[in-house]
């Protein structure tokens, strides 16, 4: 989730998936995040909190937020730096 979260922040920028709020990157990879855990849903054919504890899902999105803005501040400000 950090390293995802920082991939994404280093192009928030950019605005690779176009223009509007549903194409803005954090919500995409929250978007991608959702997709994967759906995944392991139906692999495991068990409900994810059997599989993945509620504090550790939500220790991985608080995670993944912060990591965002640092990549994000990352691509924004050091990015540009002559």
């Amino acid at each position: 989730m950090a390293i995802g979260g920082v991939g994404f922040g280093l192009v928030a920028d950019k605005r690779p998936f176009g223009p509007g709020i549903v194409a803005y990157p954090l919500v995409v990879f929250f978007a991608c995040v959702a997709a994967i855990l759906l995944t392991l849903r139906f692999i495991y054919a068990k409900p994810l909190r059997e599989v993945i504890s509620i504090p550790s899902l939500v220790a991985g999105f608080v995670i993944a937020a912060v990591c965002f803005a640092i990549g994000d501040w990352f691509g924004v400000s050091l990015m540009r730096m002559p």
